[in-house]
């Protein structure tokens, strides 16, 4: 069994006994995904959570539910808890029952979204962590590798093809940011694709480190300096390449237009 770290566990806690004591009865289950669920837990991660319900909340409740996460917040101000609200009728359902949207609370605000996630279902399903509730093996969760590889691929062509051109079209702004800030950044690009380019060779999920570390076995030696780069800036340790910020800039930007055509050449030629 995962081992839960101290400071998530005190979090968690708290988090509990703050909904017991506000709103008893109501939240009857409690599950932890992402780097919590792959055992890939550090400094830069947050408390990858889906909270199940007893109905869909009332406004009155959303707000409470709001109170809960600021009081939390300002407790604890890391690691931040990262997840969504749904019902158990909802478990592995791509959109909201009998509702148009679903409540998120993500960067210390709530949101509302009119769709749930096949990589977290995926997680919830595997590797998920109980807290509170059923077993996860008695989720109804029919989701299979083609839905989470067909979800990934649509991520990929949008929201990181968007990023891909923003960024392309921001290289001042970029260069003119803190080494802390850019190094944010190329970890949060560089590794994520890789997840994604992961994902869809081999129809599973990883951590972002293990993303990286497969594709120095899977990707040409010409683009291992940048990986191995953002390996350092995800593990906060300082890149060892002596290259302008600008060529790694520009160095980042190819790989990542090389992964977008990569990941939509094998998809194309590889799945049936």
């Amino acid at each position: 069994m995962t081992k839960i770290p101290s400071e998530v566990e005190n979090i968690l806690n708290e988090y509990i006994l703050l909904w017991d004591t506000h709103l008893p009865g109501v939240l009857e289950g409690l599950y932890l995904h992402g780097s919590l669920s792959l055992e890939a837990y550090d400094r830069a991660s947050d408390i990858d959570f889906a909270a199940v319900t007893a109905h869909h909340l009332t406004v009155k409740e959303l707000q409470l539910a709001e109170e809960i996460h600021h009081t939390l917040a300002i407790k604890f101000p890391k690691p931040e808890m990262d997840g969504f609200y749904c019902t158990w009728d909802e478990i592995g359902k791509l959109k909201p029952a009998n509702r148009e949207t679903s409540p998120f609370f993500n960067g210390g605000k709530l949101g509302y979204s009119t769709r749930f996630n096949p990589v977290t279902w995926w997680l919830l399903k595997t590797k998920g962590i109980r807290i509170r509730g059923q077993e996860r093996s008695g989720f109804n969760i029919n989701l299979d590798s083609g839905q989470l590889v067909s979800f990934v691929i649509v991520n990929m062509n949008t929201y990181w093809a968007q990023r891909i051109i923003a960024i392309e079209n921001t290289m001042d702004h970029f260069l003119s940011l803190s080494a802390e800030e850019r190094n944010e950044e190329l970890e949060w690009c560089v590794l994520g694709m890789l997840r994604q380019f992961f994902t869809i060779r081999e129809h599973d999920i990883i951590s972002k480190l293990g993303a990286g570390e497969y594709a120095l076995k899977h990707v040409p030696m010409e683009w291992h300096g940048i990986i191995k780069d953002a390996l350092a800036a995800r593990l906060g340790r300082p890149v060892q390449r002596e290259i302008s910020e600008r060529v790694r800039f520009e160095e980042m930007i190819k790989f990542l237009n090389y992964l977008l055509k990569v990941c939509n050449d094998y998809v194309t030629y590889r799945c049936p």
